[in-house]
């Protein structure tokens, strides 16, 4: 398909998405019945080549599931903004620049993903590990932004917490503007980062990583790595994190080898289970749901959202903690229920699908790994007024 004249998935309703995704994997069937005959790839914006290229000749590893996904919709759409994911870090006191650099590039250096670009190979997607790959961390001077954000913190009662959130707030534009710089998959690096001064004692560190190769846990880690790495380098010291037990490429491999156990199985025993079951918890779905909205529903999707923030009361907040314990269940999944209901009362609707993302880290090689584990999942329950609680 030529990304120039791909259609805008935002633009699109849900039955459209489900027709092209249909259309896509029939081409795809068929391209690889006749590779032979196929058309040449198609360039990337940049409008350099692609090379033929062939697994044997290159460090290469299979996109996992979650890969796969974020894949297929930057070849329908390639530059979009969606899935990058930005972080920040402010930096007080003295600030040792080149030691800090060091750090990314050893972080960069310990996790392959980090150096991982997403190329096609036989028309079929292919992660290939770089040798080697150097991070920039270009100094930006902010000199001409006052010191509104900084004075904050001399309020009276005011946190430091609450002080850091409207610093940043007050530097969103520049925020905005790395994180308006697309990714090229194929060409990577897809980590970028950047260090504004504000003064010589006081830095923000803003990383924007591209979705494909971290989730927000991954972040986590960064930010554990770029302390521990940053304290010793400081000090003239080695770095004290211990070699990883695999890669995340040694994942999405496992996770293949697992789909093809699975699919033997399948062929032995003519069912699978795990498919079976999901088939049947999410058959014949309600279209959507009913809420009481200020505004009519739009009938196309986009990405326009916002966010809310609040705090429970401490008081509420143990009453919470010790009915989940004498449910003997997870916070988790009280918070979940009470929302359900809410949703329940507000649609009058008795089928109420709720989806939540999960960490899906559930090996111990994966935890202080950088990369895509996270998975979507759909919590389905059947909510009336009769049930109780």
């Amino acid at each position: 398909m030529n990304p120039v004249n791909s259609p805008d998935l935002s633009k699109l309703t849900a039955e459209q998405k489900r027709e092209l995704l249909a259309k896509l994997m029939q081409r795809k069937s068929s391209t690889k019945t006749n590779t032979k005959s196929a058309q040449p790839s198609q360039q990337r914006p940049n409008d350099t080549p692609t090379p033929a290229l062939s697994v044997g000749e290159l460090n290469t590893a299979p996109l996992s599931f979650a890969q796969q996904r974020l894949w297929f919709v930057d070849q329908l759409q390639p530059g979009q903004t969606v899935y990058s994911i930005p972080t920040v870090l402010r930096l007080q006191g003295s600030l040792q620049v080149s030691e800090l650099k060091q750090c990314l590039n050893e972080i960069v250096a310990r996790h392959e993903i980090l150096r991982t670009q997403f190329v096609a190979i036989e028309g079929k997607p292919w992660q290939r590990i770089c040798s080697q790959q150097q991070i920039d961390m270009p100094v930006i001077e902010l000199s001409t932004i006052d010191n509104r954000a900084d004075t904050a913190s001399a309020g009276k009662g005011t946190s430091k917490g609450t002080s850091d959130e409207k610093y940043i707030e007050h530097l969103r534009p520049h925020l905005q503007a790395l994180v308006a710089q697309p990714f090229d998959l194929s060409a990577g690096p897809l980590l970028r980062a950047q260090l504004l001064k504000h003064t010589d004692n006081d830095h923000v560190l803003a990383v924007t990583i591209h979705h494909i190769i971290a989730d927000y846990w991954s972040l986590k880690v960064l930010m554990k790595e770029i302390a521990m790495l940053y304290q010793a380098f400081a000090n003239h010291q080695p770095s004290p994190l211990p070699a990883l037990p695999i890669q995340y490429g040694d994942y999405a491999a496992w996770q293949h080898t697992q789909q093809a156990a699975a699919k033997e199985t399948q062929r032995q025993n003519k069912q699978d289970t795990q498919l079976h079951y999901w088939l049947q918890q999410l058959a014949e779905p309600p279209a959507v749901l009913q809420l009481p909205t200020d505004h009519p529903r739009p009938a196309v999707q986009s990405f326009n959202g916002a966010r809310h923030s609040f705090s429970l009361s401490l008081e509420l907040s143990e009453a919470l903690t010790q009915f989940t314990q004498r449910s003997h269940s997870t916070l988790f999944i009280t918070l979940l229920a009470a929302f359900k209901v809410l949703l329940h009362r507000y649609s009058r609707q008795v089928d109420i699908l709720v989806g939540s993302t999960v960490s899906n880290r559930d090996r111990a090689e994966t935890k202080d790994l950088i990369g895509l584990f996270v998975n979507n999942l759909v919590f389905r329950s059947t909510v009336t007024a009769e049930q109780p609680f």
